[in-house]
């Protein structure tokens, strides 16, 4: 049976319809007000907006690295690619996810669930594209051949927002994060 809000890895790429069907999941209008609520977000994270939700190439998002903290890619070989997700130094010094296996056998079974908060990046000053939140899924897509990915876009005018930010969300059962205001 066909999982109607998920993304089969065979498609290899998203489509306008799953960014619409993932825009009915999760709607940055009506909820998450301290992920999707500019106004909510300023006061915790001043410099830091929401943007909106878009399909991005992959290769216009920037992933932090470092060569001595390699581990296994999704396959299960410890190699290098074109992105190494090896290290994250915003809010997961220790390296990937310690769910990240969880995390990719869902993504195997089920296929990219819309129905989840997407993975976040943030244009910096530098004008690059960084990774915020997701990167193990992000992983996982690269790893399957994806060459885009469905993003909640941010914008911030300092790294230190950016940074602050993505330690607050890297925790999606806080119930600051889940509040309703």
């Amino acid at each position: 049976m066909k999982n109607l809000h998920a993304v089969p890895l065979t498609a290899k790429k998203f489509t306008e319809s799953d960014l619409k069907l993932s825009k009915k999941y999760i709607n940055p209008k009506d909820c998450y007000p301290n992920l999707y609520d500019n106004q909510v977000i300023k006061e915790e994270f001043p410099g830091l907006h929401y943007l909106d939700r878009r399909i991005m190439d992959i290769n216009l998002i920037e992933i932090d690295t470092e060569e001595e903290n390699e581990q296994p890619s999704a396959s299960g070989v410890n190699k290098r690619s074109v992105k190494d997700f090896s290290y994250q130094t915003n809010g997961r010094a220790q390296g990937r996810s310690k769910d990240y296996k969880d995390v990719w056998k869902n993504i195997k079974k089920h296929g990219y669930e819309l129905s989840h908060i997407p993975i976040c990046v943030c244009l910096l000053p530098d004008g690059k594209y960084h990774i915020m939140d997701g990167r193990t899924r992000l992983e996982y897509l690269i790893e399957n051949g994806f060459t885009d990915v469905i993003v909640d876009v941010y914008k911030s005018d300092n790294t230190s927002a950016f940074e602050d930010w993505a330690v607050y969300a890297k925790d999606r059962k806080s119930t600051r994060l889940n509040s309703s205001h």
